[in-house]
């Protein structure tokens, strides 16, 4: 079983900013800094919370932004698959 190290939450809920697919929908006057910059949305194929369909939402509405979706995964990718979620969020950072 994976530890996940204290402040690992802190961390990628400032790297994948959070917003609701309403929301998005209604951001279509999205401020400068916003087109500057870049989001990864992580999501679980499986997640019955949030279905990816949302997550499409999301990439569709944001500038820059990326969809990765995680096989055989949940609502929590960042718990049910650490390893590949690490991977994917130092993947981005570096990129």
């Amino acid at each position: 079983m994976a530890v996940i190290p204290f402040g690992f939450f802190n961390v990628i809920s400032r790297a994948f900013a959070v917003r609701t697919p309403r929301r998005a929908k209604q951001s279509s006057n999205l401020s400068s800094s916003s087109e500057e910059s870049r989001a990864n949305r992580v999501w679980g194929r499986e997640d019955a919370i949030t279905p990816v369909e949302c997550g499409e939402i999301y990439q569709s509405t944001i500038p820059r932004s990326r969809l990765t979706v995680v096989e055989d995964c949940g609502h929590m990718p960042e718990i049910e698959e650490p390893a590949e979620f690490a991977g994917l969020v130092e993947n981005f950072l570096a990129g």
